[in-house]
């Protein structure tokens, strides 16, 4: 009785642990019966050792909460959405932010099955903070300080301090975990842009820097990366 005891004790802690491996929000690609695809998203949460979950419907533009959110010990996610008579149970397989699966759609008393793919879409407040940046150019290494910051609507500001300067970058977007930003200048009268371009991961970010001149015919690529500091 003791050593069953200690399984189940083992397992609920192993199922716990694996809850948050789950959790987040899930782009999905649904490839439906009727040949067409759908968008929606399903958001995972864990509370008290609990999965919860809701589903965004961008066609109805609605959220559902979701039913009978599960994960096993293989990483295997299973949920159901049951609303107005329809009636989706998904269930993947998740490896890293990718998760590949079926969904069985039961509506007006007729089954179908679909296949659909998922990627967890990376919180912007992931990215925020004060990090030191370096740029390897030409041989040689700038510095300088990157602050990331994401206001309440989601959208994050990128700005690099230099010595007395300071750059505001434009279109700062962070998708699958990758940061991009850029920017516009001038220099030696030529008009350019510097693209950024990172994978996040964790306190790091590593990726390259493209500046083109395209008046000046000329386009460049360097190495840069960042650690957050604060």
């Amino acid at each position: 009785m003791r050593l069953i005891i200690t399984f189940l004790v083992t397992i609920s802690y192993a199922v716990a642990a694996n809850a948050s491996y789950s959790t987040g929000t899930w782009a999905i690609e649904l490839s439906g019966p009727d040949g067409q695809t759908y968008r929606p998203e399903a958001t995972i949460t864990e509370k008290e050792d609990k999965l919860e979950g809701s589903y965004y419907s961008p066609r109805t533009d609605q959220t559902f909460d979701l039913r009978d959110v599960k994960l096993d010990t293989e990483n295997t996610l299973q949920f159901t959405l049951d609303t107005n008579g329809l009636k989706v149970a998904y269930r993947g397989k998740i490896e890293g932010n990718k998760m590949v699966g079926s969904a069985q759609i039961f509506r007006q008393g007729r089954q179908f099955e679909a296949t659909f793919t998922a990627s967890r879409k990376a919180r912007a407040d992931s990215v925020s903070g004060t990090w030191e940046m370096e740029a390897v150019m030409g041989g040689n290494t700038t510095q300088s300080i990157l602050l990331l910051a994401v206001a309440n609507d989601g959208k994050i500001s990128a700005t690099r301090k230099s010595n007395e300067n300071a750059v505001e970058f434009d279109d700062v977007k962070l998708v699958d975990g990758v940061l991009t930003f850029s920017t516009k200048g001038k220099r030696r009268g030529y008009d350019y842009t510097a693209y950024y371009k990172g994978d996040v991961k964790g306190d790091k970010i590593e990726g390259e820097l493209v500046i083109s001149a395209e008046a000046a015919g000329v386009t460049r690529e360097f190495a840069w990366s960042a650690n957050r500091v604060d």
